[in-house]
């Protein structure tokens, strides 16, 4: 019984890995497949020939609540990573601050690649292109409202009136919280590049000083996307399928465990696997 019950899971654990790798087209096929040879089964052996599943045309079955998970005092590898990136981020933009003779803008390097770093650990499948294609557009923007259009305001109200508009588009072209990024560059960098202060003055090598800085913070992400350790999506996948199958297997293990209760830390190991 056990060796089939191996045998069994072993083929569950394949055949998930298949339907992983397969294009989306051949996915469905391969799953609607999958659900009729279940239904089969189960209507041959006098079981309900009712699915889980979320198929057209196909009957669901109430599922109940999932239970909380168990805490663990274990980090998440894949947050652990995330800190560690932007520690090197942070680093060596401070390094580049302090040895660098007359860096442009070396104070807001160490600022703007931490906070960038710190969006895209929040959503790590965030594309990094669009982000800096649309940061270099807002450089523009905000520069041409800075050096073009401010200084022709001369109150308060003309002043509010530009902002009030730049702010209202912005909001509602990225208010989804999946691009928190972009709105990031969108409202806090603008509002830097305005440099809006008591004593008002406008320069060119001001916004050309904050492209050079956004520049190098971009830089510093692209460098560590591959170094220390990888964030390119195929390896991450892998990374991501390999602890799967390792916790899959532990569980599994943990089920054929015969003796004394779990231990503190065996607990601590339970509920790390279960996440």
């Amino acid at each position: 019984m056990l060796r089939l019950e191996e045998t069994v899971l072993g083929v569950l654990v394949y055949t998930l890995v298949a339907s992983v790798l397969m294009p989306d087209g051949q996915r469905k096929s391969f799953i609607s497949q999958m659900h009729d040879q279940v239904a089969a089964v189960s209507e041959a052996r006098g079981l309900s020939s009712q699915f889980p599943g979320q198929l057209p045309g196909h009957p669901r079955m109430p599922v109940a609540e999932r239970p909380a998970l168990p805490g663990t005092i274990i980090p998440d590898p894949e947050r652990i990573a995330s800190v560690i990136r932007i520690g090197v981020m942070f680093s060596t933009a401070f390094l580049l601050y302090l040895f660098v003779p007359d860096l442009p803008g070396g104070s807001m390097i160490i600022l703007l690649c931490t906070i960038i770093g710190l969006f895209i650990a929040m959503k790590p499948t965030m594309p990094t292109v669009p982000v800096y294609l649309l940061g270099n557009i807002i450089i523009v923007v905000a520069g041409i409202i800075h050096m073009v259009l401010m200084p022709r305001v001369s109150s308060f109200l003309g002043l509010s009136t530009i902002l009030l508009i730049y702010m209202f588009i912005s909001a509602t072209l990225l208010s989804s919280p999946a691009v928190a990024p972009m709105r990031f560059l969108t409202l806090g960098f603008a509002a830097m590049l305005f440099q809006i202060t008591n004593v008002q003055s406008y320069s060119f090598i001001y916004v050309a000083n904050m492209m050079f800085v956004f520049q190098v913070s971009f830089g510093l992400l692209w460098l560590t996307q591959g170094f220390p350790i990888s964030f390119r999506p195929e390896r991450v996948f892998q990374r991501l399928l390999r602890r799967y199958m390792a916790s899959f297997r532990w569980l599994i293990d943990d089920l054929q465990r015969d003796g004394p209760p779990r231990g503190w830390w065996q607990r601590q190991l339970h509920g790390w696997h279960l996440r």
